[in-house]
């Protein structure tokens, strides 16, 4: 059964990076990555757009998004070193694509004020300590008038607890329940975002497995 109360997850990942890779490529990938494109580029994002990733880990999400964005450019950031070096070699496979790599917290975001044209994460959300309040609004801080947030994370349901009896890799099935079980229900997410004047105003959107907090535009 599925548990009634988050089990976090370290904010950093320290386990095999190797491993989480291959799981982001063949799982995260289908549930999220694609996904998240396909929001941004059914919104209004400009043909060019600055794209920040949060919790970037082996930027997979970053080049899923530029790749769709192609005069576009981007920046993930993430707590660990691993991970960031294994994202800056993942970029050096993509001809064309413009992605810059640092180390940097979610909760103090080493940016100027309306620096980025779309704010993007996915699968990050639930290894974040703390509130989220305070991250999504600086996450919004570095946003520029009229840009894009996309912040999304798979969902603590029980379809997704039953979804992994049908994953067949022991290590992946691992990886899933543990981010599944750290992750937030969309009643939780809304109830979040319902206590902040701002937050109140941004949408839930979901897909089977996962679901995404957006900006209005």
């Amino acid at each position: 059964m599925m548990p009634s109360q988050r089990i976090p997850e370290p904010e950093a990942m320290v386990d095999d990076t190797v491993e989480y890779d291959q799981w982001a490529q063949h799982y995260l990938h289908k549930v999220g990555y694609s996904w998240i494109r396909t929001l941004l580029t059914d919104g209004h994002c400009p043909p060019a757009p600055r794209v920040l990733d949060l919790g970037t880990g082996t930027g997979r999400l970053l080049t899923t998004v530029l790749e769709a964005f192609p005069l576009g450019e981007g920046v993930g950031i993430d707590l660990s070193d691993t991970m960031l070096e294994m994202a800056r070699a993942h970029v050096q496979t993509k001809p064309g694509i413009k992605a810059t790599f640092c180390r940097g917290n979610v909760r103090a975001l080493p940016f100027e004020t309306d620096q980025f044209d779309v704010v993007v994460s996915f699968a990050s959300m639930h290894h974040w300590q703390g509130p989220l309040a305070p991250v999504f609004l600086d996450a919004h801080r570095v946003l520029k008038p009229g840009g894009m947030l996309v912040i999304g994370d798979l969902k603590r349901t029980e379809q997704n607890r039953l979804l992994l009896n049908w994953i067949p890799s022991p290590s992946f099935r691992k990886l899933a329940e543990a981010s599944i079980y750290a992750s937030y229900t969309p009643q939780e997410l809304a109830d979040i975002l319902a206590q902040h004047p701002l937050l109140s105003t941004w949408r839930i959107v979901e897909n089977p497995f996962a679901m995404a907090v957006v900006t209005p535009q």
